[in-house]
């Protein structure tokens, strides 16, 4: 992967009069990784230059998250932006609504397991349950690692027979397990969607950044069609470029919003996004 930073100029290039759609995890992208979600808050600069980003006729925000809808929502505090929730099992935005079909028994074995992870792991200091109402996430970033082995063999075994019979998934993210159902959407399949409303307009050009192994799906998606970026120090990814952190994730965005404004390439004078 190349460094954004070091070809930006490159970059700014690719979006030259076209309308960009940003994609932009939240975790790990926009804000720091914290101990737990309730401490990952937006600062208040990202929260202004993504407001003024927002309120650029050539400019569409979409927050891409792992979190449930209604958090991310509530973290970020945007208006007139689309949220992506649950790695695209649920978006919503201001010309935009989707909600993906779970089986009833299948949202009483994610009830069910919200319970027993909770139940039987208590026993593991620093375990943290998140209900995502259509998935359930286990974070383990504040567990001892000498409890890791105890810890993983209680997930396995509570997980073997739902994902044997083919009803829940695990997928890995940053220092957590994410039990999903059992179907084919992930941050991809939503990137893909919310661009299906531009298929025809060749002026529109997606950009996506993230930091998780669970943006790898947008990463892929978006191959030979999109500018793809991993936000970390190393690693593998199938991304274009990469930033190390999130000020630099900042700093991009400035870039962005000040060439969209008329910077280094004037006022833009093709598509305009709805």
């Amino acid at each position: 992967m190349k460094s954004l930073l070091e070809n930006e100029k490159e970059v700014l290039k690719l979006m030259k009069n076209k309308s960009v759609v940003l994609f932009l995890d939240y975790d790990g992208t926009l804000v720091s990784l914290a101990d737990t979600p309730k401490k990952a808050v937006l600062p208040g600069k990202v929260k202004s230059l993504l407001s003024a980003l927002a309120k650029l006729p050539h400019v569409k925000i979409v927050i891409i998250s792992g979190r449930y809808l209604n958090d991310v929502k509530k973290m970020a505090g945007l208006q007139n932006i689309t949220y992506v929730g649950n790695h695209g099992l649920e978006i919503e935005g201001p010309d935009f609504i989707y909600k993906a079909e779970i089986a009833p028994d299948v949202k009483k074995l994610l009830i069910a397991m919200k319970s027993e992870l909770k139940d039987k792991l208590s026993i593991i200091k620093g375990v943290l349950v998140e209900d995502k109402k259509l998935a359930v996430t286990l974070h383990y970033r504040m567990v001892n690692e000498k409890d890791m082995p105890q810890l993983n063999a209680i997930f396995n075994q509570l997980l073997k027979k739902p994902v044997k019979n083919g009803k829940l998934r695990i997928w890995l993210g940053k220092m957590c397990y994410e039990i999903r159902p059992s179907i084919e959407l992930n941050k991809g399949t939503a990137v893909l969607r919310i661009l299906s409303k531009y298929a025809s307009d060749t002026s529109v050009i997606p950009i996506c950044l993230g930091d998780d192994l669970t943006d790898e799906d947008a990463f892929m998606a978006l191959k030979n069609i999109g500018i793809t970026v991993f936000v970390g120090e190393k690693g593998s990814s199938h991304a274009d470029y990469q930033l190390k952190n999130p000020d630099e994730v900042f700093a991009f965005l400035k870039s962005v919003k000040n060439m969209m404004c008329g910077g280094a390439y004037g006022p833009h004078k093709k598509s305009r996004l709805p």
